[in-house]
């Protein structure tokens, strides 16, 4: 069972990971529409349910019940270097936050 919620987790990771991502490629090249919306919904959703969790991962208790023994408060992606986890929700949180800004001023100016 605690395989499967760290192979959810990273697979979160990596869905939030590329909508990030995504959100930086339209802002450079312009790119709109729907796949845009969904980057930014899943952003969103992800940072909604991050900070209505006191700022945990959600897993984190549930992990800690199967077994997870780690202590430090996060689910190790299993697919990530150990050293990387703990660096996660400042690059990612940073990433996200200033390109959602981003494109808010370029929606701001567009329109």
């Amino acid at each position: 069972m605690l395989f499967a919620i760290k192979f959810v987790h990273s697979m979160v990771f990596v869905v939030v990971s590329l909508a990030i991502i995504y959100v930086w490629y339209a802002i450079f090249t312009g790119a709109t529409g729907v796949l845009l919306a969904l980057a930014v919904g899943a952003i969103v959703l992800e940072s909604a349910v991050y900070v209505a969790n006191g700022l945990r991962c959600p897993l984190t208790h549930l992990a800690q019940e199967y077994g997870d023994v780690s202590g430090d408060d996060l689910i190790a992606d299993i697919f990530l270097p150990q050293w990387f986890v703990p660096l996660i929700p400042r690059v990612c949180g940073t990433l996200a936050v200033l390109g959602l800004l981003v494109l808010a001023v370029r929606v701001v100016l567009a329109g």
